[in-house]
């Protein structure tokens, strides 16, 4: 970070600081306990002491409940993971389109794909048997084309959730690995690994 950038940074620490710390009623002193950091530590990043890694500038920015970007308008220069993915799908008016070109930036691996919903709609679950779940205008699902893919991140404990096409029908519906369709009666299937709003 060169001198001009680091004083940026700073100068937009400074200024958020100074008003959230009274809209939160905090002081140095308690702000630095939450951040499992001490008061001389934060005052060292408040007064431009101590440089402010990528790490430290989300941890504050999350704290501070603003946009890392807000502090570091660079920031993502500095993050390695943040990549371009193309948002395939589109839920619009109950059935699905294909888009194509459209971007988004998230942390995500090389195979992932976005669908997202072009207007605030309701999506199924499990064939109608679970409570319809409210996808919101800019909602993406973050996938992966199980079709494609013939390995399935899992942590041992989670319950995966598919975004799904029935054959002869064209509107997502979401269903739980128990629930699940069999291949010969599915046109896609796609693995949902994260949910995020833009």
């Amino acid at each position: 970070m060169n001198e001009q950038h680091k004083e940026l940074v700073v100068k937009n620490l400074r200024r958020i600081w100074d008003v959230r710390k009274k809209e939160m009623s905090i002081t140095q002193v308690e702000a630095a306990k939450k951040l499992n950091w001490t008061q001389g530590a934060l005052s060292q990043y408040l007064n431009a002491i101590t440089e402010m890694s990528p790490q430290t500038i989300i941890k504050i920015a999350n704290f501070l409940d603003v946009s890392p970007q807000e502090i570091d308008p660079c920031i993502n220069d500095a993050l390695p993971n943040i990549e371009s993915r193309t948002v395939e799908y589109e839920i619009c008016n109950g059935s699905y389109k294909r888009v194509s070109d459209q971007q988004v930036f998230w942390d995500t691996k090389i195979e992932d794909f976005c669908v997202r919903a072009c207007e605030d709609i309701y999506v199924g679950i499990d064939g109608g048997l679970g409570q319809p779940w409210q996808m919101l205008k800019g909602m993406l699902f973050v996938c992966i084309d199980v079709a494609k893919k013939s390995y399935v991140p899992r942590m041992s404990t989670n319950m995966l959730y598919y975004l799904v096409i029935q054959k002869g029908k064209n509107e997502f519906e979401i269903f739980s690995e128990k629930r699940l369709p069999p291949a010969d009666k599915v046109e896609k299937c796609f693995l949902i690994t994260d949910l995020a709003m833009y």
